[in-house]
């Protein structure tokens, strides 16, 4: 089960509170609240992500420069392995950089049919939007889908549909944590508030956005 072993004892850190929920019986859209705060806690203390704004300019490039691959899915994904390897070596091989590269190329894929369609940025909130969506499942929902379906009673078909239900409530949430991580290149640093302690920091994505930050020391 997801709530086994070293791995769950260092992820409920973060996303402790979106099981409990599960478990009490919580509706998708208060799972879909929970799982994205959740989300921007482990982002912002554990998941810096430096590597995303490069990434994907380097992907609207690509996709906007060479419509005529788009159709094709194996020349497309080699077309992306080979934009953003250079962009890679910039950065630690690490976990976090394979996984930004791959979330990226699945989310361009999905998207790609649009590209011709829109401006630079308007695909560039449609492709960051696709990867908030892909940073969720596979930061939270995948993990939690043993203890899910569990504490659910679900079967295969019922999870995908409240998974589903919960993709659509955390939609806009979702676009605005991508672009917050977007427009911090050196990765939303963590920040405390003025009279706030950090145990008691609201890791949100308001404070994303809204937080008033003490001075430097």
């Amino acid at each position: 089960m997801a709530t086994d072993g070293a791995d769950f004892k260092r992820r409920r850190i973060f996303h402790g509170k979106y099981y409990v929920e599960v478990k009490n019986g919580a509706d998708a859209s208060r799972l879909a609240e929970v799982s994205v705060d959740c989300l921007v806690r482990e982002v912002r203390q554990d998941l810096q992500m430096p590597m995303l704004r490069p990434m994907v300019d380097a992907v609207i490039d690509c996709i906007k420069g060479r419509s005529l691959f788009a159709s094709d899915t194996a020349l497309c994904t080699q077309e992306l392995n080979a934009q953003l390897s250079s962009v890679k070596n910039q950065f630690d091989e690490s976990g976090v950089t394979r996984d930004v590269c791959q979330l990226l190329i699945r989310s361009a894929l999905k998207t790609r049919d649009k590209a011709g369609r829109l401006t630079s940025e308007e695909y560039r909130d449609t492709l960051l939007r696709e990867f908030g969506h892909n940073l969720l499942q596979l930061k939270s929902l995948d993990f939690a889908q043993s203890y899910t379906t569990v504490h659910r009673g679900l079967d295969e078909s019922g999870l995908q549909r409240l998974e589903d239900s919960i993709h659509e409530s955390a939609d806009a949430d979702l676009l605005q944590l991508a672009k917050a991580i977007y427009e911090s290149p050196g990765g939303i640093p963590k920040r405390r508030l003025r009279g706030v302690t950090e145990s008691a920091l609201p890791h949100t994505i308001e404070a994303l956005s809204n937080e008033v930050l003490a001075p430097e020391e």
